[in-house]
């Protein structure tokens, strides 16, 4: 199986991505998230719920799995320093083709300011060269009416894209949920101008949506 990631992305009008759902992921110490990544189905509307039997049956071409240690977990939660490792087909037993690390950060805001912002660095593993990065792009004023900013990064640390949310009298104050399905980050470019979606989707009445904590994710 090939280890080159750009035949995966590059063709795809979407990408699909669903969290596995492991007994040990209920144990705290032991939650190490792992996703199969997949194939864009075709036929169906992109502007629409899907439920979680839309991911399960979909082609998996990419496998994400987690690596976290039990004290990061326990005193951090979701602040603690973690790697994704990425591979071709649906599990870890093929190449490797990224890794995404993301170290600690004690992130506080200060008035006008926000110290220590999260970030995560995408490295192509053949060559251990960084491809892109994603931090917290804070602005105040934006978040004092709820709305966060996330700036995409190429590897030559250039801004490209924007990740935006809204959660100021929007659905997504209640989202992903049975009565509003859809969790929405808009993609925006430099010009802030909306050139695709982020959603984490509700996955419907069935046992992930009862346990919860179990996310389905598509990017158009």
């Amino acid at each position: 199986m090939s280890d080159d990631y750009t035949q995966y992305l590059g063709p795809q009008p979407g990408v699909l991505m669903r969290q596995q759902m492991r007994v040990k992921d209920f144990i705290p110490c032991m939650i190490k998230t792992k996703f199969n990544v997949g194939t864009f189905p075709q036929g169906l509307d992109p502007n629409t719920p899907w439920e979680d039997g839309v991911f399960a049956a979909m082609q998996g071409h990419m496998f994400i799995e987690e690596e976290s240690d039990c004290k990061h977990k326990a005193c951090c939660g979701p602040y603690r320093a973690l790697k994704y490792h990425v591979y071709a087909g649906n599990n870890n037993q093929n190449p490797e083709m990224l890794t995404a690390d993301r170290p600690f950060k004690c992130t506080l805001i200060c008035g006008p300011v926000m110290i220590n912002p999260q970030e995560m660095t995408l490295f192509d593993t053949k060559t251990n060269q960084p491809i892109g990065r994603t931090v917290r792009d804070f602005r105040c004023l934006e978040a004092m009416c709820n709305k966060k900013r996330w700036k995409v990064e190429n590897g030559q640390g250039q801004t490209e894209f924007y990740l935006y949310s809204d959660e100021c009298c929007t659905v997504n104050m209640c989202a992903p949920s049975l009565c509003c399905p859809k969790y929405e980050m808009s993609i925006r470019n430099q010009n802030d101008e909306v050139v695709g979606k982020f959603e984490n989707l509700f996955p419907g009445c069935n046992m992930k949506a009862c346990l919860g904590g179990f996310d389905n994710y598509r990017v158009v």
